[in-house]
Formats: structure tokens, C-alpha cells, sequence
């Protein structure tokens, strides 16, 4: 069978919702232990300007800070930038 773990490095989400759990989970996924060394991922959010786009991004930056800040986890926080 194919693993598209060992495959598949890119994401590119549509769709996201205000869930930023599932959005970190869902990143998770994209960078498995177990990637070869030097194995590159990317990430790419596609987002219409002056739509709620706008508004679930928003919602995930403050949640994801937050997360961070709880957990004492810069890692956590920097991903808001995405």
C-alpha cells in the first residue's frame, strides 16, 4: 500500500473552522515523526479577503495564542502567523 505520510508534505486548507485544535492536529499530520531528515512540509491557507475567511482567522491567531500561552509554547503561538 501507498503511505502518504511518506509522501504527501504539503498542505493546502480551504476551509478551515474555528476549531484550532483540529487545525493543530491536522498540522501534526503533515509534519510525522518519522520524515526523513531534511524532509521539507509546507503549509498554505488560501483566504478571500472581506469574507469570514477573515473572521476564522482572526478566532484561530487569538486561540492559538492562547494555547500557547497556556501551554507555555512558543511553537503553538508562532503558528498564528500562518
Amino acid at each position: 500500500g501507498i503511505s502518504l505520510h511518506h509522501t504527501v508534505h504539503d498542505a493546502v486548507y480551504v476551509d478551515r473552522d474555528f476549531m484550532a485544535g483540529r487545525f493543530l492536529q491536522s498540522l501534526d499530520r503533515i509534519h510525522r515523526l518519522g520524515l526523513a531528515p531534511g524532509t521539507e512540509t509546507s503549509v498554505t491557507v488560501l483566504a478571500a479577503r472581506g469574507t469570514v475567511d477573515e473572521v476564522v482567522a482572526a478566532r484561530l491567531d487569538q486561540k492559538l495564542e492562547f494555547m500557547g500561552a497556556i501551554l507555555d509554547d512558543p511553537g503553538v503561538q508562532e503558528l498564528s502567523d500562518l
